[in-house]
């Protein structure tokens, strides 16, 4: 039977097999003592590509991933969400993600660093409202406790800063950065490097000639701004 076939029942069946040992394993994690550490720790992810189907596959697989990482990650300083948060930028979605990420990743919200990806801008629509997914998207970063009035925004732990990048225009997969957010970038690089520790700039797309983005796939590169960045 085809995957979108199958019944209701089975596919919660399946959630449920996957939520129970994911919720323990969480669960087990989350009590477990810190011990306080001077340097700065950071996980790493992205395309999480949240569905707004709590039992598909794909968000069984954030259960199991968000567990591990509870797992594995418990005590860290930052949690890099480098874009796609969501599939199509719906609200459902980011409403899934939240949930998934305060059942299976307890505290991981107040360390979250998220960055708006090609699908968190344009979604799957083939008539895309941008100013929402705009707003969705800086509500998200709300709920991890970040005053993001723009797209781009900085954050700072333990005295090292991160400079968010985000999108200003919709262009499909590529990324638009503004005069304005250029200069606002100068600035914040000029201020960051001045206390003589790393910078951390993150964006979802990387400029061309990077990651083998050109070969790969060279529509889903920074585009235009590419060589201004490098600069």
């Amino acid at each position: 039977m085809p995957r979108g076939k199958r019944p209701l029942w089975l596919r919660k069946l399946r959630t449920a097999t996957v939520a129970a040992p994911s919720l323990v394993r969480a669960r087990i994690a989350a009590r477990r003592p810190v011990e306080p550490d001077a340097t700065l720790r950071l996980a790493l992810i992205a395309d999480l590509h949240t569905d707004a189907d709590p039992y598909r596959d794909r968000s069984n697989v954030l259960r199991r991933a968000f567990a591990g990482m509870m797992a594995q990650c418990r005590g860290y300083d930052g949690v890099v969400a480098a874009g796609d948060l969501t599939n199509s930028a719906h609200p459902r979605e980011y409403a899934l993600l939240l949930g998934l990420l305060r059942a299976y990743f307890p505290g991981a919200l107040e360390r979250m660093i998220p960055q708006m990806g090609n699908h968190d801008a344009r979604g799957t629509s083939i008539d895309p409202d941008f100013p929402q997914a705009c707003r969705l998207f800086q509500d998200f970063c709300g709920q991890c406790g970040l005053q993001a009035r723009r797209n781009y925004f900085a954050v700072r732990k333990k005295a090292h800063t991160f400079l968010v990048l985000g999108t200003e225009r919709l262009l499909q997969n590529e990324a638009y950065l503004s005069d304005a957010q250029f200069e606002w970038l100068e600035q914040e690089l000029a201020r960051a490097c001045a206390g003589g520790k790393p910078v951390f700039v993150v964006c979802h797309q990387p400029p061309h000639g990077h990651n083998q983005v050109d070969q790969r796939w060279p529509e889903g590169a920074l585009g235009a701004e590419s060589q201004r960045l490098d600069a």
